[in-house]
């Protein structure tokens, strides 16, 4: 629960403390220049600073939020269902949360190229993900029903409806860097619009890690360290003392009283 209400609120805290700041130091100038753009409201100082922790703490709980959501799903599908197309989505998770660091290490006036790489892998990587998780989820329904209300129907209408305001925000945005931006063509977007259509996508995305509520509140983690020597043995039933004079731990037996 924490560390998906972390997933949620801290990027809506970082875009908005950092375009408060921006705002202030810009004196608005910042947004005639390069519009209101979530990228644009991290490129100065110290705005920059905030977004750089900000995403990067976020991008942080969304891959262990991924990860818990990938064992849910897995548990409910078993083991041999989807097997491929869930890796497949896990994987893009990762590779989003790279390209999103990449946002937040460089900053739209520090390296333009680079900036536009990171963020198309950020957004494309994460709608992809998304929408395998949804797909996972339809599949999954037709074979053998998820117990609610980790999928219900409801449920998964409102995830296909979400993908498919991301893509369609997606399209937009990066048509207008691609062709406006990049290509000097105009198409009739313009910076406004592809700017809604960036906050729409990101938005669609935190939407949707908010309907994993219900699932987190019964979830629990564990985490088990197992330790073996040399011989492969489990070492479950010994303590390991300190280092004897040829650098081996010395095992020592645990007597039960």
């Amino acid at each position: 629960m924490t560390v998906l209400a972390v997933t949620v609120l801290l990027p809506v805290v970082t875009f908005l403390s950092a375009y408060r700041i921006t705002d202030r130091v810009s004196q608005g100038a910042q947004w005639e220049e390069k519009g209101y753009f979530l990228s644009a409201m991290i490129d100065l100082q110290p705005a920059a600073n905030i977004g750089s922790l900000g995403l990067t703490l976020s991008l942080g709980s969304f891959l262990v939020v991924a990860f818990v959501r990938h064992k849910i799903v897995k548990k409910q599908l078993g083991a041999q269902r989807c097997v491929l197309l869930h890796r497949a989505s896990i994987t893009l998770a990762f590779i989003a949360a790279i390209g999103g660091d990449g946002v937040a290490a460089y900053q739209h006036s520090a390296s333009r190229t680079v900036h536009n790489i990171f963020a198309a892998t950020f957004v494309l990587c994460a709608l992809a993900h998304f929408c395998l998780e949804c797909f996972i989820e339809w599949r999954g329904a037709a074979s053998v029903p998820f117990a609610a209300p980790l999928s219900s129907f409801a449920t998964r209408c409102v995830h296909t409806g979400l993908c498919a305001v991301a893509a369609a925000g997606c399209a937009t945005f990066l048509s207008h860097v691609l062709f406006e931006e990049l290509g000097q063509t105009p198409i009739g977007i313009g910076k406004l619009f592809a700017a809604q259509a960036e906050i729409a996508t990101v938005s669609a995305f935190v939407l949707y890690l908010c309907t994993y509520l219900e699932t987190f509140r019964y979830a629990q983690i564990h985490f088990s360290i197992s330790l073996r020597d040399n011989l492969g043995r489990s070492m479950s039933g010994v303590l390991l003392n300190e280092y004897g004079d040829d650098g081996a731990p010395t095992p020592l037996p645990i007597h039960e009283s």
